[in-house]
């Protein structure tokens, strides 16, 4: 299990993002001190053994999710050109694993997208998107 430092420059978020990302699955904890209280509450919880309560695995409370708006700006910065059309057909048709429909607005687990997107259809060939998963594949 390793731990890495999310850098996405053009979401909403004005701090860096901590992944853990073991060889099946990968979870974003939050900025730092998310990190420092995941880790309290991890040593309290192996004295204890006594869980918080339970949760269903979609809850936007486990991971970051998005809409497609702000999924827009995460796909350019990694090199894929993508419409939101595009993104809202992957999210009706089930590509797009846990995507859920609020009203009018898709909203989707941010690894879930991250995952369609590195093998997703829609791919395109382009320079910024080559040496973005050069650098991805190097640091695994």
């Amino acid at each position: 299990m390793k731990i890495y430092q999310l850098k996405i420059r053009n979401s909403l978020d004005s701090c860096d993002w901590f992944a853990v990302v073991s060889k099946e699955r990968g979870f974003i904890v939050g900025d730092i001190d998310a990190v420092r209280i995941l880790r309290d509450r991890l040593d309290r919880f192996l004295v204890e053994q006594k869980p918080d309560g339970t949760i269903h695995r979609t809850d936007e409370r486990i991971e970051k999710w998005l809409s497609i708006a702000e999924s827009l700006p995460f796909a350019r910065e990694y090199g894929y050109t993508i419409s939101a059309s595009t993104i809202r057909l992957a999210c009706a048709s089930g590509k797009i694993t846990d995507a859920k429909l609020n009203g009018k607005a898709w909203r989707f687990p941010l690894i879930a997208f991250f995952n369609w997107l590195q093998n997703g259809t829609h791919k395109r060939w382009s320079p910024q998107r080559e040496r973005v998963l050069k650098t991805h594949q190097e640091n695994y």
